[in-house]
């Protein structure tokens, strides 16, 4: 794309590598940390202490929305793209990182990977895995891979409502000062 003066704009492929692993490393941690709560307390998980509000809103907005397999024709088609925009400007006071590319899974019963992941706002994250607690798809990924994954310690929430989320925002804060630092307009 070509801009005043001739000037060409492109990303920093060291930045973009950088986010890359950053994501997939939040996206891995979220993963294990569904494995650390305890079975019972799964419906329970929270992201922030407004995740009820945020949900709220969510579901009068987008009631239909089926969160065990995404649809991310329909996720991301122009249509949702302004409801979704209209919903993540009017909650971004909510959550700090509203609008972070934040990987999720595509199928809520497979793992992560590159057939299984999309690139969706924080925002927009926090609301598709919130119902998926809710409705239960995250307990029965859980089930489902247990046995693969050896939990070193159970998270209880109730006692420790931060716990969940201070290993995502340590990766959280290295991708925000990696943005910061290495922001760069290459001349050609």
């Amino acid at each position: 794309m070509k801009y005043k003066n001739d000037v060409h704009i492109h990303n920093d492929k060291n930045l973009e590598n950088s986010w890359a692993e950053s994501a997939f490393q939040y996206a891995e941690s979220f993963e294990k940390l569904i494995f650390k709560t305890e079975e019972g307390k799964l419906k329970a998980f929270r992201f922030t202490a407004n995740d009820d509000k945020i949900f709220d809103k969510y579901k009068k907005l987008f009631p239909k929305v089926k969160v065990d397999v995404l649809n991310v024709d329909e996720l991301k088609s122009q249509a949702n793209k302004s409801k979704w925009y209209e919903f993540l400007e009017a909650n971004k006071h909510i959550v700090k990182e509203y609008n972070l590319g934040t990987l999720i899974r595509i199928n809520s019963q497979e793992k992560f990977g590159p057939q299984n992941s999309v690139v969706v706002p924080r925002l927009q994250y926090y609301c598709i895995e919130l119902q998926r607690f809710r409705e239960g798809f995250n307990q029965q990924f859980k089930a489902k891979f247990q046995q693969d994954v050896k939990v070193e310690e159970n998270v209880d929430l109730q006692e420790q409502p931060a716990a969940q989320t201070d290993e995502m925002n340590a990766l959280l804060k290295k991708v925000e000062n990696l943005i910061d630092t290495n922001k760069s307009i290459d001349k050609k």
